[in-house]
């Protein structure tokens, strides 16, 4: 993880996902993308410090801070997105998806005690 994950996730994604012009393959490229940064938060979660040390983009830091940025950006941000648009008709299933995968990550930072 470095810097330019947590970059990415603005309050602006949360406007564009509620737009009618945010199109269902919109949707679905930007939860599947946060998705899998998601599934690499909860990998280096439970592998612990060595699989960060593996997990760790060049240039960036083994430090739990930016772990913790993303998975918090993600939280405030993407996830109440996702809660609004789970009742529309145009949900992908890549929301759901990504629904999981912030409950999963949830769950292994309250069991390594990271809450």
């Amino acid at each position: 993880f470095n810097q330019d994950e947590a970059s990415l996730i603005f309050f602006w994604l949360q406007r564009y996902l509620q737009m009618d012009e945010c199109t269902e393959n919109d949707m679905a490229s930007i939860f599947a993308t946060f998705g899998t940064i998601l599934t690499r938060c909860r990998v280096v979660l439970v592998s612990g410090e060595e699989g960060w040390r593996s997990q760790a983009t060049e240039g960036g830091s083994p430090d739990n801070t930016q772990l913790k940025q993303v998975v918090e950006k993600v939280l405030d941000i993407l996830y109440p997105a996702m809660e609004k648009l789970s009742i529309d008709s145009k949900c992908p299933t890549q929301a759901v998806d990504f629904g999981i995968e912030v409950l999963l990550v949830l769950l292994e930072g309250k069991k390594k005690g990271l809450t």
